[in-house]
């Protein structure tokens, strides 16, 4: 039994890892597109996440052609005028660093070593008076997660009114610790309490 699960598990790890190689690098480039959503037309995002889930989970022959679709999609996305900010958390050279990474050649992680963390700004209007501040961390390696784990969570706090602030944090194990993570998580919650004011919080 436990020889048999043993290799179901590595046929499904070979599997993922031959996706990966196949639409690794028309995904990779989309990858900002998920995480900043708020700053991108709200249903081709919305469609280009659902391709997107659609080319992971297809047979191997129908592949190909969803992969050319997505790119099509991707291709066609551009950032709105109004796009709401985007804000690094830390100084050039300064992010705390534990983790040694170097290569993202086979597609594994969705963030490059070049990776910086940042905030995006979903806030509510200005004649609203604000009940709070919320920070939402989209959970696993981000990407495409970011849209209904983060987007759409942040969309339901502003209607109850409150001011929301998307993470895109290193992702714990992908390949960052969790020293890493919890540096980029205390770093936005100081960056949002240092500018209350300017939040109206």
């Amino acid at each position: 039994m436990a020889s048999e699960l043993s290799k179901r598990m590595e046929e499904m790890m070979k599997k993922m890892a031959h996706i990966r190689k196949e639409f690794g690098p028309a995904k990779m480039p989309a990858v900002e597109i998920f995480e900043s959503a708020p700053c991108y037309d709200e249903e081709k995002v919305a469609e280009l996440t659902k391709l997107c889930n659609k080319v992971q989970s297809c047979a191997d022959e129908e592949r190909p052609a969803l992969i050319e679709e997505f790119i099509k999609l991707r291709d066609s996305i551009h950032m709105k005028e109004d796009a709401p900010r985007r804000i690094g958390l830390w100084p050039e050279g300064k992010i705390p660093t534990e983790t040694v990474y170097t290569d993202n050649s086979d597609y594994r992680y969705h963030h490059n070593p070049d990776f910086k963390p940042y905030l995006v700004e979903m806030l509510i209007p200005a004649d609203k008076t604000p009940k709070g501040a919320i920070v939402l961390c989209p959970g696993g390696d981000h990407a495409e997660a970011c849209v209904c784990e983060g987007y759409q969570s942040a969309k339901e706090f502003n209607a109850l009114g409150y001011q929301c602030f998307l993470l895109m944090n290193r992702p714990n194990h992908n390949p960052w610790n969790a020293h890493e993570v919890g540096a980029d998580a205390a770093r936005a919650v100081r960056y949002i309490r240092a500018h209350a004011a300017e939040y109206r919080i």
